[in-house]
């Protein structure tokens, strides 16, 4: 059964950056939401199987993470799954971050447990501890892994020093966000660690350490120093950003944050920040973009307050939450959609409802199925053979007024002659396909 999203409750919108707003609400089911600026809804689907991360990636197309199995799948602008990228050398996925390189490469997490008899390491400690490290792999478009670097050969467990490191099951670094800097080397947050981490990419060894109980740089500005932090991005202007959760530290709150960083004399200056007032506490999640116009968004993660805007003087221009109970991992905005065949997704222009026929057709494997709505509703393109009898469920999904355009992969099916029906809301409309192999 569809169950529309949870609404988003805007309480401030003056005049926000253009784009769309990405959040995958969880609320019961799991959502992949895609909402205009006054918070109507542009695209949703809906999932049984919980979804994290849903962004658009640099190449057009969007990414989320799925949990069943653990993976990321990649959506082209029909909506379309063209790829999914999972760890290989037997790691499992984790679903904290997929970033995807301008080749088709992908960098992505696994979280390593391991038996650890931490008797040997601290007074107390369990001898048969299972202890969490992180590999990230850099993987092809076949998922073979073209490198790797493990925790356990560069951070040491008692780096994490807010962690119980006398408990059965320690995550020592919980990574949670990756990110490609300028000079193609990686950065990574840590949140166990209170650390980022700038690593290598040729010889995987650690550049330097910002934070946390390592931390290599003198930091001006900033007193009170990031802790359990989420998120870390280069920005264009060279800084960084990064959503520093302030869990374990007096005062507990959660700020946005940019920080200049002379890596040469690695000195650490904050430059600006942004907190909510009444103050936010978020004790996992959350996000910093910043905008092209030079706004920033903030999602919130684990709070009771989701996504808010802000110019660079701190003025809020958005600011928007979910009932209590419904969180999203993480939250962006993009100019979207980039359609490459030029059409315009939800276009607000008068439409017809209008099913085209297929193209081309006949065809083999695959076939393009262009349509217009008159009015936003849940939609469906089904595929029956000429008995009748339905085949598969081509997409279902909410769609805006405007032109559209779905993929129909035939590669499972027989030759034939096939009947694909699009049902929108009351309306429906049926034609015939011919696939020859």
């Amino acid at each position: 059964m569809l169950i529309a999203p949870p609404v988003l409750n805007i309480t401030v919108n003056n005049s926000p950056a253009p784009g769309k707003l990405f959040l995958a609400p969880l609320a019961g089911y799991s959502y992949n939401t895609i909402l205009n600026n006054n918070g109507s809804s542009y695209w949703f689907q809906q999932y049984s199987a919980v979804t994290y991360d849903f962004k658009k990636q640099p190449n057009g197309n969007l990414t989320y993470y799925s949990g069943n199995p653990p993976r990321f799948i990649e959506l082209d602008a029909y909506y379309n799954i063209v790829h999914t990228y999972q760890c290989g050398n037997g790691y499992t996925t984790d679903m904290h971050d997929l970033q995807l390189l301008p080749n088709g490469n992908a960098y992505i997490m696994a979280y390593d447990p391991q038996h650890v008899d931490m008797s040997q390491i601290v007074s107390g400690g369990n001898p048969n501890a299972t202890v969490i490290g992180l590999i990230i792999q850099e993987i092809d478009q076949q998922n073979n892994v073209l490198f790797q670097w493990r925790s356990w050969d560069h951070m040491l467990i008692t780096d994490a020093v807010r962690e119980n490191l006398l408990d059965s099951v320690i995550d020592y670094v919980h990574g949670n966000a990756i990110e490609v800097d300028f000079d193609n080397n990686i950065l990574l947050s840590s949140r166990h660690l209170d650390e980022i981490t700038k690593i290598n990419r040729s010889t995987g060894n650690i550049i330097w350490r910002f934070g946390g109980k390592n931390n290599m740089f003198n930091i001006y500005n900033d007193s009170l120093r990031f802790s359990h932090q989420h998120d870390i991005r280069r920005i264009s202007n060279g800084n960084v950003t990064l959503y520093d959760n302030g869990s374990f530290r007096p005062p507990e709150y959660a700020r946005a944050l940019e920080y200049s960083l002379d890596e040469n004399n690695l000195n650490a200056t904050l430059v600006w920040q942004f907190r909510r007032n009444p103050q936010v506490i978020a004790t996992w999640g959350g996000n910093v973009q910043r905008l092209p116009n030079g706004n920033t968004l903030i999602a919130w993660g684990g709070s009771l307050n989701t996504i808010t805007e802000v110019k660079p003087d701190g003025t809020v221009v958005f600011d928007a939450s979910y009932s209590p109970g419904v969180n999203t991992y993480r939250g962006f905005k993009f100019i979207y959609p980039a359609d490459p065949n030029g059409i315009e997704h939800g276009n607000n222009s008068p439409f017809t409802f209008n099913l085209n026929q297929n193209y081309p057709n006949p065809f083999n494997p695959a076939t393009m199925v262009k349509f217009s709505l008159d009015k936003a509703a849940v939609t469906s393109l089904i595929i029956y053979d000429i008995k009748g009898s339905k085949i598969m469920n081509s997409f279902t999904g909410f769609l805006n007024p405007g032109s559209h355009v779905i993929k129909i992969d035939g590669s499972n099916l027989s030759s034939g002659i096939y009947i694909y029906k699009l049902i929108s809301g009351e309306k429906s409309a049926s034609r015939k396909m011919i696939l020859i192999k």
